[in-house]
């Protein structure tokens, strides 16, 4: 038979001291958070079935007996506590003792728990650790994680690959290949980003860098291993940057044309420039069968956003700065021919890096992302040229948005188009002017549509001698006005 004294520290906990979901009413809910999920009824009910339990020593003094998977039961001393801090340490331990037997994943206040403990109480975290209850729950290493998740996506595309590598050596080279995911709080992420800064890259390249930091830890706490993501207050929406634009004008195409080497990289240029497909991916997915000579039509496939319903391919018009070039190219290419470009199809090869030569042989200064500005020049041609914004934006592959906020650019012949526009006030002076005419030549209509009888008007047709002075300009002599007799 149980004592007294064991039989109350037992005892159902009575609904009074109970929160809601919290389980327990504690005091210091921000350094032990209790376990959500877990009432007075439910606790009740699982005693028996407990993995650990408080036990209480002399002057107040507490230890949590918990049950390993061998079978043992190993004490874990608390110090001197309150049963109300005492309770979510238990329910903590008993999660990490459950979870080290059946494998299932620890609840997110456990997880959460253990952050705070392993600051706050090295000791008991290091009694954890000896009691092997804290490897199920170790995160792995930043660079070990981000490694594997990049390893598993099957799904991306080789460049996309070698973007998330890209961030994966900058975020190494700030935090190091041991520092375990846990272990990089908000204020470190915040750090890092001034890093990226100091080291030289723009902007834009932050907010990149930024957002696939976000999308490493995202998949950490998709798997458990975190419960927040200490990257997730970055900024990293990328916004277009205008100094970084550059218009690449109809007689600056013409140079570059005249010093590309072969057909195929004026081809090539031509598909950026006039367009306005993405450089390798698309340029290099168009096929001869993809051309519709018929309806001047061109069939671009997207590998960048087949991904999304409807974005995997589009149609664009065959425009007429790039036909004659297709054509003579259609009529060259060898028989069973599949490619529209089929000398430069080496993934690894740096076109960027020849089409920078190209443009000085040109004769001009080689202009920031060359590629991608060709593309922004046609959008912004078009839409100059009176076709709707939603339209543009389908035939270069992007949405209006976007086309506003990176791709649409102020040029000179915006300038000059305004300084040779006429005045407004002269305008509509010139209106007022032609209006005030037409009103004076409809009254005249008026005035010479009135009858008139061998040039005597109707009503004077009877008397003509009032009508000749009349247009005389004297007043008819009456009776009432005769001069009086002498």
């Amino acid at each position: 038979m149980r004592s007294p004294k064991r039989q109350e520290l037992t005892k159902r906990p009575s609904p009074a001291s109970c929160m809601g979901e919290l389980g327990f009413r504690c005091p210091r809910s921000m350094r032990w958070p209790p376990i959500s999920g877990l009432n007075c009824d439910q606790l009740a009910s699982n005693e028996r079935h407990s993995m650990a339990s408080i036990s209480k020593d002399p002057h107040g003094f507490k230890r949590i007996v918990v049950k390993l998977p061998d079978g043992r039961r190993k004490p874990i001393r608390i110090g001197k506590r309150s049963m109300d801090d005492a309770m979510p340490i238990k329910l903590a331990v008993e999660d990490l003792a459950r979870s080290k037997i059946t494998g299932r994943p620890l609840n997110d206040e456990t997880i959460r728990w253990l952050t705070g403990v392993r600051t706050a109480e090295p000791k008991l975290f290091k009694k954890l650790i000896e009691l092997e209850l804290v490897a199920t729950c170790r995160t792995p290493t930043l660079d070990a994680f981000c490694a594997e998740y990049i390893g598993g996506r099957k799904d991306l595309k080789p460049l996309t690959k070698r973007n998330l590598e890209q961030a994966r050596k900058r975020l190494v080279n700030y935090f190091g290949a041991e520092r375990l995911l846990r272990d990089i709080s908000p204020g470190d992420a915040d750090l890092w980003r001034i890093w990226l800064a100091e080291e030289g890259l723009s902007e834009v390249t932050i907010r990149r860098e930024c957002g696939r930091a976000k999308q490493f830890l995202r998949a950490a706490i998709k798997h458990r291993l975190l419960h927040e993501n200490p990257f997730a207050d970055l900024k990293s929406t990328v916004l277009g940057n205008p100094d970084r634009q550059y218009f690449v004008t109809v007689e600056e195409a013409a140079a570059v044309l005249k010093a590309c080497p072969d057909r195929q990289w004026r081809l090539l240029f031509l598909l950026a420039r006039f367009l306005g497909v993405r450089v390798p991916s698309e340029a290099l997915a168009i096929r001869w069968g993809d051309v519709d000579w018929e309806k001047k039509v061109i069939r671009v496939p997207s590998p960048k956003t087949e991904r999304y319903e409807g974005k995997a391919e589009r149609f664009v018009p065959l425009f007429p700065e790039l036909e004659p070039e297709l054509s003579a190219a259609f009529a060259e290419a060898p028989e069973g021919s599949v490619y529209v470009i089929s000398k430069y199809r080496n993934t690894e090869a740096n076109l960027r890096t020849q089409f920078l030569r190209i443009i000085r042989n040109a004769g001009l200064e080689p202009w920031e992302k060359p590629f991608q500005n060709c593309r922004s020049t046609r959008q912004t041609e078009l839409e100059d040229q009176g076709y709707p914004s939603h339209v543009v934006a389908k035939w270069i592959g992007n949405s209006v948005k976007v086309a506003r906020e990176s791709y649409l650019q102020e040029h000179a012949g915006h300038l000059s188009k305004a300084l040779g526009a006429p005045s407004l006030i002269d305008v509509e002076q010139k209106a007022a002017r032609k209006a005030a005419r037409a009103g004076e030549k409809t009254a005249c209509n008026a005035m010479q549509s009135e009858p008139v009888t061998c040039g005597i008007p109707a009503e004077n047709a009877e008397n003509p001698s009032d009508s000749q002075t009349a247009k005389s300009g004297e007043h008819p002599r009456r009776d009432s006005n005769s001069r009086p007799a002498d």
